[in-house]
Formats: C-alpha cells, sequence, structure tokens
C-alpha cells in the first residue's frame, strides 16, 4: 500500500493519516511502503524490514545505515503507524468504493447522500458493512444502480460478499472482481452484464454462491467452473450460455442448487453421480438437453426439485424417480417422453407437484393420483392418457379440485395447467440469512414459481442458515 502525503505534512506524518483526499492508495501483498518526497526524495518504509530509507535509519535491516538522530523518528513514526494502521485500510477501502460510485451515472438517494469522502470511514455507508474496520460487504440490491462495475472492486480484497442484484449495471464483469479472493458470495442477478464470464472468476476459491441470473452473459462454461469446491448454490438462468455443459459439474459434491435455466446449453444427464451429492434442486428448462432421463438420478437421494421441461430429452421415466423420497418437486412437460404412468403412486411421498403436459404418454390414468395427499398441481394435458374427459378421479377430495377437469368450467384448463408459463416471465426470489463472515445469505432463483417453490426454498436457506451460525 503506497501512500503519498501532500507537502503539509509534519515530520510525524499525523496529518495524512486522516485526510483521504491527502494521499493515493495502492495494494501491495505483504507489505506498506510511504514514499516521502520532501525528504531527500527516497524515504520508504517496510513493514517487512522496518527501514526508512537505506541513506537514513533502518531497524535490523543489513543494508541500511544506521543514524541515531532519525532513530528516534522512525519510533515514533512506527508507534503513530500501529495506532492507525486500521485507518489506513479503512480509508483504502472507502477510496476504491468511492472510485465505484464515479462508474455509476444514476444511484438511489441514500448513496448520494451517505457515500461521502469526507466521512471518516465508510463503515458507515448505506449498503456497507464492515468488520474490524475492513470493507466486507457491499450490500446494494434494488438501489436502481445505473452504470458499469468499475475495476476498483478488485481493490476491497476484503471483502466476503457482492450483492447487485436487480440495478441497471451493464458492461462487462470485470475480471478484477478474481483479486478478491475471500469472496464466498457474489450476487450479480437481474442486470445487463454482457460479454463472456471472467476466467479470473475460476480463482475464488472460497465462493459458495455465484448468482448471475437475469443477464445476457454469453460464451461457454469451462471445465475451470469446477475448482470452485465450496461452490453449492450456481445460478445462470436466462443468459445466452452456450456449449456442452462440462461434465465435472455433476462431480461438484457440495452443490446444492444448480440453475441453468433459459440458455442454450447442450448436453445429457450423466449416467451417473457421485456417492455424497447433496444436489437439492436442478433445473435445466429451455435448453438442449437431449437422450433418455437415466435412472442415475434416482442416486441422488437429496433431491427434492427437478425441473426439465422444454429440451429434447425422451424415452421412458425410470420408475425409480417416482419412488423417491423427497422429490416433490417435477416438471418434465414438453419433451419427448413416452410409457404409462405408475399404477401405483408411493403413497408416503411427499409430491407436492408434477407437469407432464405436451409428451407421449400413454394409457390410463392412475387412480393412485387420489392418495397423494400433498399434491397439489397435476398436468396432464397434450398427451395420449385415456380418461381425460369427466372425473377419471372420482375418489378425489375436494383438495384435489384443481386438479380435475370440469365440464362446467371452461377456465379448468388453464387453472390445471397453471405451471405452464413458468419461462415466460422470470422473478427472483431472495433470502437474506445471516452476517458477511461465513454465512451463505439469500438464495435467489431467477424464475416465477409459485408460493410451493418460495415456501420449499424458505425452508431449506432457513435450515442452512441456521446450521451456519451454529458452527
Amino acid at each position: 500500500m503506497a501512500l503519498i502525503p501532500t507537502a503539509e505534512s509534519s515530520p510525524f506524518f499525523t496529518s495524512f493519516w486522516t485526510q483521504v483526499s491527502c494521499f493515493q492508495l495502492r495494494i501491495e501483498e505483504k507489505s506498506v511502503a510511504i514514499p516521502i518526497p520532501q525528504i531527500s526524495g527516497a524515504l520508504e518504509f517496510c513493514l517487512s524490514g522496518i527501514c526508512i530509507n537505506q541513506h537514513l535509519c533502518c531497524f535490523g535491516h543489513s543494508n541500511c545505515k544506521h543514524g541515531h538522530a532519525w532513530e528516534f523518528y522512525c519510533a515514533a513514526f512506527l508507534v503513530h503507524l500501529c495506532i492507525n494502521i486500521r485507518c489506513v485500510f479503512t480509508e483504502l477501502g472507502g477510496a476504491s468504493s468511492l472510485s465505484l460510485l464515479r462508474q455509476w451515472d444514476v444511484v438511489a438517494p441514500s448513496i448520494s447522500f451517505s457515500w461521502n469522502a469526507s466521512h471518516p470511514t465508510p463503515c458507515s455507508w448505506d449498503g456497507v458493512i464492515c468488520e474490524a474496520e475492513f470493507v466486507v460487504s457491499l450490500n446494494l440490491s434494488y438501489y436502481n444502480i445505473s452504470g458499469q462495475l468499475g475495476h476498483e472492486i478488485g481493490y476491497l480484497k476484503h471483502l466476503r460478499s457482492v450483492r447487485l442484484t436487480y440495478n441497471k449495471l451493464f458492461g462487462s464483469i470485470p475480471p478484477e472482481v478474481g483479486n478478491c479472493s475471500l469472496l464466498e458470495e457474489l450476487w450479480l442477478t437481474g442486470n445487463s452484464f454482457t460479454g463472456e464470464l471472467p476466467a479470473s472468476l475460476w480463482n475464488l476459491l472460497n465462493l459458495g454462491t455465484l448468482e448471475l441470473s437475469g443477464n445476457s452473459l454469453e460464451g461457454n462454461l469451462p471445465n475451470s467452473l469446477c475448482k470452485l469446491e465450496k461452490l453449492w448454490v450456481l445460478g445462470l438462468l436466462g443468459n445466452k450460455l452456450t456449449g456442452m455443459i462440462p461434465n465435472c459439474i455433476w462431480n461438484m459434491t457440495k452443490l446444492k442448487l444448480l440453475d441453468l435455466e433459459g440458455n442454450g446449453l447442450q448436453g445429457m444427464i450423466p449416467t451417473s453421480f457421485p456417492n455424497g451429492s447433496s444436489l437439492m434442486g436442478l433445473s435445466i428448462i429451455g435448453n438442449r438437453f437431449e437422450g433418455p432421463l437415466p435412472p442415475s438420478l434416482c442416486e441422488l437421494e437429496e433431491l427434492e426439485q427437478l425441473h426439465i421441461a422444454s429440451n429434447k430429452l425422451n424415452g421412458t421415466i425410470p420408475d425409480c424417480i417416482w419412488n423417491m423420497s423427497k422429490l416433490g418437486y417435477f416438471d418434465a412437460r414438453e419433451n419427448g417422453f413416452h410409457g404409462m404412468l405408475p399404477t401405483n403412486f408411493p403413497t408416503l411421498n411427499s409430491w407436492t407437484l408434477i407437469i407432464l403436459n405436451d409428451n407421449q404418454f400413454e394409457g390410463p390414468l392412475p387412480s393412485s393420483l387420489c392418495k397423494l395427499e400433498n399434491l397439489q398441481y397435476l398436468t396432464l394435458r397434450h398427451n395420449k392418457l385415456a380418461g381425460l374427459c369427466g372425473f377419471p378421479l372420482e375418489d378425489c377430495g375436494a383438495s384435489h379440485e384443481g386438479s380435475q377437469p370440469n365440464p362446467s368450467n371452461p377456465q379448468t384448463d388453464e387453472q390445471v395447467d397453471l405451471m405452464n408459463g413458468l419461462t415466460k416471465e422470470s422473478v427472483l426470489l431472495g433470502f437474506a440469512c445471516g452476517l458477511i463472515l461465513g454465512l451463505m445469505g439469500h438464495l435467489m432463483f431467477y424464475t416465477q414459481k409459485p408460493k410451493w417453490f418460495h415456501a420449499w426454498l424458505n425452508v431449506h436457506m432457513n435450515n442452512w442458515c441456521t446450521k451456519r451460525r451454529r458452527l
């Protein structure tokens, strides 16, 4: 970190610790260098060697010449440094944040008011959170920010959380974000970012949440994405990504939520998954996946949501899918599936939603569907199933009224097919769940899911965050 004081600085350098306008700041790895032009033009303080100019004085540095008169000033300066070093880093965060602000054309009034260079610390600024005087979180979602995300974000090396969702940011994601090596969550959902994903993202080895849904990002997903071994949320919905999905992504055992909906990605669902996979939610709606639905999906014991609609999948649905104990939401509409529905649906399963419209299923509609007490949505139209006219489920109670075609109600088809418009408009649900150090924050899926989906997210995010707080 380099500090360049003004000519008004005293020999004891008291002024440039508190005046951010008096110096420029530059981050370096393990040293602090302070050039002072008015003293021999080369005065330098190094934390690694504790040396103030080889020509003037030093402490424990073999190449320095000792000067007793200057050692007193060096000692005094060192004491002052120890007292004020936290202020230096705080000012650094403030200067970098102000540099980000200069890239924004429009901001919320609260930012314009609170982000002020005259403040001694940025820790009181709106949307800024500090830990031990370091800026560790920028939470500026829904602030109507318009402009670009500047490269200065890379100077905030203590950042753990960046949340800039639902603003009007545009341009490319700066590669300097890869300098924030402590970053645990990056939320840029609902902006207008373009270009390819910067390769530096895959160096953020502490990243647990990467949410970039609702932008216009292009290019392929590289194999280096799988270097993010701590990643548990990957949201890329509604971009323009293309190419084959890396096979290694299925081997990321900590990944819980994978949302690739609404891109142009290709590939096949793998025939095997690693032991210990913790995948709970998978959405590949509106891509170009093809081939059969493999029985390997049944190996995902934690899977609760499976959204595979609007692809080129075909074949039959493996019987084991219907027996997955935790699977409650299954959306397989608009594919090429065929075959018959199982005669006996397991009554102990937590089925809430089954969407199978626009396929080639045939045969009778099984009466065992009536025994699924938690079932709220059932969509089967545009298949070759028998018994869909009248009331084939005559034993079903009133709780399944929304799933039964009623000839006297012309709105029934739309009511039963409520989920048909899932991909037409998208909304991101966010949950904030804790402090910045190690807590993963609110989970967002940028897709219009009804209350059952919100409730599912809420339960699991609260449970997950509660466990994190106990650690």
